[in-house]
């Protein structure tokens, strides 16, 4: 009884950890969203983002910019999906800007 009882929780402990990981998986796409609603609360233009990439067609990888207020914003690693390559600079922005004495970049 013992060992069908500590399987059923490690089952259960395992799929909770998986859970938890997809969720921190999701906030670390929501850099794009906070620079966003930085930008509008302020009546500032969206933040533009633009991306190069490198290496063969089939092992692309790729580095983002992103640009608010005039000021340009790029994340110093290169990412294998666009999404992730925005997120990073757009996360690289968020913290520039936190730097500068703003208190309301997160949420």
């Amino acid at each position: 009884m013992g060992f069908i009882l500590g399987c059923i929780i490690s089952t259960k402990l395992e799929s909770l950890l998986f859970d938890f990981l997809d969720v921190l998986a999701e906030m670390e796409h929501l850099y794009k969203n906070q620079l966003q609603i930085y930008a509008q609360k302020r009546s500032l233009p969206l933040p533009l983002y633009s991306c190069k990439h490198e290496g063969p067609p089939h092992a692309c990888r790729f580095r983002s910019k992103v640009t608010l207020e005039g000021k340009t914003y790029e994340c110093p690693e290169y990412f294998s999906t666009v999404k992730d390559a925005e997120n990073a600079a757009a996360k690289v922005a968020l913290m520039a800007l936190s730097s500068d004495g703003i208190q309301e970049v997160g949420l």
